[in-house]
């Protein structure tokens, strides 16, 4: 619900919003070890996706 009333207040705001989140349950993790793999993998193609955003944005702001 949270994440449904910011993200239009951030793009009102200008911000660069990025377009997708992972959410992860307690039964994801054992011992405070992350111990499901499509969590994992969910994660790092979030973190590659605001990398290649964050290029892209980036190169934009320079050619401005």
């Amino acid at each position: 619900m949270a994440e449904r009333q910011q993200k239009p207040i951030l793009a009102y705001m200008k911000a660069n919003v990025v377009p997708a989140n992972v959410f992860i349950e307690e039964r994801d993790f054992d011992g405070g070890t992350l111990a499901n793999e499509d969590v994992g993998r969910r994660i790092r193609r979030l973190a590659e996706d605001t990398l290649a955003l964050a290029d892209a944005w980036g190169s934009i702001r320079r050619t401005s």
